[in-house]
């Protein structure tokens, strides 16, 4: 039970160092911090109507990637060929 717990927290620590700030995001997407805030805001909305918290100027980067690219972000993503 203790070894469980432990993969369920490093996981839930994982999951927290993926989150991005609005300056991140304003430099990954070359905007300004100003709409970098207003995209997390927006995508952050979108969240909430779904039931999740949500940590106010912080997005998940793969929720991000989900929703500007439609897909996982480019580290991640798996090449069907392989």
């Amino acid at each position: 039970m203790l070894i469980l717990i432990s993969i369920q927290m490093k996981g839930w620590i994982y999951d927290m160092m993926e989150l991005m700030r609005a300056s991140e995001v304003a430099k990954e997407l070359s905007v300004s911090t100003s709409y970098a805030y207003k995209l997390i805001r927006q995508l952050d909305d979108e969240l909430k109507e779904k039931k999740y918290l949500t940590i106010p100027g912080r997005i998940s980067r793969k929720y991000l990637y989900e929703r500007l690219y439609g897909a996982e972000p480019k580290e991640v993503q798996h090449d069907a060929r392989l």
